[in-house]
């Protein structure tokens, strides 16, 4: 109440100049928490594309070689021809062996149980040390041989893999969509919280021009008034002399 007072008895430069202050401080408020509004959007997206979604990448990398390399073992110990024999063992091998630099990746970016990631790499540590009796025996043709050794001891490590990289995905997944949705909630209050800013910002500054035009033409049109009522006064007034001679009566004797 004081500061309104104080500004209603301002001077009209006065009222301007606070009038525009804080308009000014409104667009700089909007500015500076806009700035930091999509800053922290920025940050959130990057943290998503650098963790989290690396995290689903990695994760169907590793799903999608383990199936390759199943696919490879199991033609291997069908193929009667020697040289397809050789590129399915080659290309099981490959898969198999690239899944160790994916899960040093994803070691980095996953946030979730790294003994996971732990069971993954004995389990495979533990596969490849059964592939080279399966080579030896799919490479002679003793598919019956092949077949035990890929049962007995290759599918039950992949198969254990495949369980944890399963409940990576699933981990990560739901993570993925819980990042999404927080960013489009943040992304969206920030764009209602400006929203009412601006609003704010010009109803008080179409306030202000309608108040501060309302006084300057408040004070227009009394310096017109006042002018219009100099300009009608008679100065052309006839003396009257009743009256001239009663002043002169008390002024004589006022000297006595």
């Amino acid at each position: 109440m004081i500061m309104l007072k104080l500004f209603k008895n301002a001077k009209v430069g006065a009222k301007l100049y606070i009038a525009f202050g804080i308009v000014l401080a409104f667009l700089i408020l909007i500015t500076v928490f806009s700035s930091t509004a999509f800053l922290s959007v920025r940050g959130m997206v990057s943290q998503f594309y650098s963790n989290t979604f690396k995290s689903v990448e990695l994760a169907d990398e590793i799903d999608l070689k383990l199936q390759e390399s199943c696919k490879d073992l199991l033609q291997a110990i069908t193929e009667t021809d020697a040289t397809l024999t050789d590129k399915y063992l080659s290309e099981a091998q490959t898969a198999l062996g690239t899944i160790g630099t994916d899960l040093e990746e994803l070691e980095k970016v996953y946030l979730g149980d790294k003994g996971v990631l732990e069971t993954i790499k004995s389990e495979c540590a533990e596969a490849q040390s059964f592939f080279a009796d399966f080579t030896a025996k799919a490479k002679a043709n003793d598919a019956a041989g092949a077949y035990a050794v890929y049962t007995s001891r290759l599918m039950p490590s992949l198969e254990t893999v495949i369980t944890a990289v399963d409940s990576i995905q699933s981990h990560v997944d739901l993570e993925a969509k819980d990042e999404y949705t927080h960013i489009g909630i943040r992304v969206d209050l920030t764009i209602l919280i400006l929203s009412v800013l601006g609003i704010l910002a010009v109803i008080f500054a179409a306030f202000t021009a309608y108040y501060v035009t309302k006084l300057i033409s408040k004070g227009l049109k009394q310096v017109q008034t006042a002018a219009e009522n100099m300009t009608s006064v008679d100065y052309v007034i006839e003396p009257n002399p009743e009256k001239h001679k009663q002043y002169r009566f008390y002024y004589e004797k006022y000297k006595q």
